[in-house]
Order: C-alpha cells, then structure tokens, then sequence
C-alpha cells in the first residue's frame, strides 16, 4: 500500500501568499487581542527610559525580572488569541477575553517550554560536535555578523527541526482541539517536515539579517522599523502555524479516510 502522505504536500507558496494576508484581513482583532503584549512593550519601553535614574543595583535587577516576566507571559496570551482568530469562527474567537489567563494559556506555555527543553537536550550532541568544524570553517571570517548569522543557523538547524516538527501542537492547544500532544504534532508533520522548516524558519532568519544590516543605522526610525517588521512578521509567522496545522489536520484526515476506504472495498 503506498503511504498516502506521499501525496499529503504542504502547498508552501499558497500558504505563504495565505499567511501574508491574514494581518489586512483580520486588523481590528488582531489590534485588539494583541493589547496585552502592545501594553507590555509600551510600558516596557517606558521604564527602561527611566531606569537609569535608578541608583540601587537590586532595585534595578527586580525592576528588569518583573518586566520580562509581564512581556514574556503576554506573549503567549496574545499569540493563543491569534491561532483562535485564525482557525476559529469570528463568532467564536471574539468571546475570547482579551486579558485572561487560563488553562490553555497554561498549557501553551508549558509545552513550549518542554518541547524546547527535549529539543535542545536531543540535538546538543550533534551541536557540540559540529560546532569546533564549523568554528574552524568559519575562523577567518568570524568578525562578519553576516557569516556569523549563517553559522549559527547552521548549528542550531537539527534543534530548528526538531521544534518546527512538535510546533503544530500549539494551534491545537488553542482551540482546545481533541487531539493536542506532541504525537499528534509529529504524525501531522511527517513527510512535510523540511517543508515546515522552510514555512516557519524563513521569517525570522530573513528578520535576523534585517537586524544585522540595520545596526549601521542607530536612531529612533531604525528602532522603530525593526518593532514594526518584528510585529507583522511575528503575526504571520503564528498564520504560517495555524494554516499548516489545519491544512495538515484536513488533508491527513480525509487522505487516511480514503486508504481506510480503499482497503476495505479490497477485502
């Protein structure tokens, strides 16, 4: 019987051209779900500004911990409600509260934490070998961001890979989806693995070398741009995830359904 994933392809450029129009598409919920993380770095931006009249080092240190936790934890709030706008009815993603802190926020942000935990202890062998090659490779020209950029892309893929395969858990943790573990992620990925690297990885290596090459330009609009780029991309970024979930999860189910079919009209 062949494998009827070999047939299951992620199409990468319709999702990509998908993906790129979610943000016109869905711009009042999505400006309106994101308030917790714009907040965040709104006042984030604003105590580091005063900070420096800060004059205890401990008082500083809290200060510092105290903000990172509030933006780190927005975050996955904001981005639960952006695979709910995405995969959901608007009906049904607009009961949603915008500032809320559930199971499922919960639970996003343990898997995260896991799945990157397992990655990293997984693949660190493979980095500490290759690492001192590409090191020795790459020694001459290490004063370049541009190749440093390429190198550690380079070391980090195996772990890239290994995320990107259990990253389709996230859109199922945030519409509540029966199935939600890490097994469901990898089944759905297998056979369009690479093809998910390319989808997720692409934006932010491209934003990295869009860092790089605006460090020659200090000053507000420089600032400015790289907030706005990250914004957009980061929105897209989370419809590059749910468009390959739910294509994933509908072509996988109705392609399983008709092997279940063929094999029973067989007997």
């Amino acid at each position: 019987m062949d494998d009827f994933r070999a047939t299951a392809k992620l199409p990468v450029l319709e999702i990509f051209h998908r993906a790129f129009a979610l943000p016109v598409t869905h711009f009042k919920m999505l400006l309106l779900y994101g308030m917790p993380a714009i907040l965040c770095i709104v006042v984030a931006q604003f105590a580091i500004a005063t900070l420096h009249e800060l004059s205890s080092s401990s008082s500083l240190f809290i200060y510092i911990f105290i903000g990172l936790l509030i933006l780190n934890l927005s975050i996955p709030l904001v981005v639960v409600s952006y695979h709910r706008i995405f995969l959901l009815d608007e009906e049904v993603a607009s009961k949603a509260r915008v500032f809320r802190w559930t199971m499922t926020e919960m639970r996003f942000v343990i898997w995260w934490v896991l799945i990157g935990i397992a990655a990293m202890v997984v693949t660190s062998p493979f980095m500490m070998l290759i690492l001192p090659v590409m090191t020795g490779v790459w020694n001459p020209l290490s004063g370049n961001l541009y190749v440093l950029w390429l190198q550690t892309y380079l070391i980090y893929l195996p772990f890239i890979y290994l995320f990107v395969r259990c990253v389709l858990i996230f859109p199922a943790i945030a519409i509540d989806a029966e199935e939600r573990g890490p097994v469901m992620a990898w089944r759905l990925s297998k056979g369009n693995g690479w093809r998910l690297v390319f989808l997720i990885a692409l934006l932010p290596m491209l934003t990295d070398l869009l860092g790089i090459a605006l460090l020659d330009y200090a000053g507000a609009v420089a600032e400015a741009l790289q907030i706005v780029v990250w914004a957009v991309c980061g929105v897209i970024e989370v419809g590059l995830i749910s468009l390959s979930y739910a294509w994933l999860r509908d072509n996988n189910s109705t392609a399983e359904d008709e092997v279940l079919h063929d094999i029973a009209d067989s007997v």
